[in-house]
């Protein structure tokens, strides 16, 4: 079966699933529901299977998808024992990154974008988007004291995966409104 395939059934299913970007991260896998689809996006509501509790929502680009398996029937009855259920997010559009990252910072105050193809694999960026055109995206990006570090450009081609409403996205979305950052 075909990772398209695949997404369209987990979606259609509202099935638990375990996510793999093999190209970009051999070996590991995002827990959650697929909410929302389109032929270049995928949106997945995250289970943190440590501590069972839905933790924020990725936008992954449908082309790094290599597989979508369901979970362990194990991991599936303590999901249904927590009444974990997915929320689709309101006004998140999935046409293009562009159009996703508009979309999700008119929604939330804070998000991260990971560009993993660059230098530094692992590499991800917090902040609000500065402006976006048909081929790059520029953001203001927060750093870990926090404060605002600077704007940064990058090609939307870049751009791999977009966070938004998670814990810590959360929690520090709450640290900078005490410390009056404007967000």
């Amino acid at each position: 079966m075909y990772p398209q395939d695949e997404i369209r059934q987990a979606f259609e299913a509202q099935s638990l699933v375990e996510v793999y970007r093999d190209d970009i991260a051999e070996g590991h896998a995002y827990t959650g529901y697929i909410v929302d689809a389109s032929p270049s996006l995928v949106l997945v509501h995250l289970l943190d299977d440590e501590i069972f509790v839905m933790n924020g929502y990725l936008i992954l680009r449908t082309d790094d998808i290599t597989e979508v398996t369901p979970v362990s029937p194990l991991l599936e009855k303590i999901a249904d024992y927590h009444q974990l259920r997915p929320v689709v997010p309101q006004g998140i559009i999935l046409s293009s990154v562009a159009a996703a990252l508009e979309s999700v910072d008119k929604q939330y105050p804070i998000f991260l974008v990971a560009t993993e193809y660059l230098e530094d694999p692992g590499e991800m960026h917090i902040g609000k988007l500065d402006q976006v055109s048909a081929t790059e995206a520029s953001i203001n990006e927060v750093n870990a004291m926090p404060a605002w570090h600077g704007i940064f450009t990058y090609s939307l081609d870049e751009i791999t995966c977009i966070g938004i409403d998670t814990h810590y996205l959360r929690a520090l979305e709450g640290v900078m409104r005490r410390e009056n950052l404007y967000i």
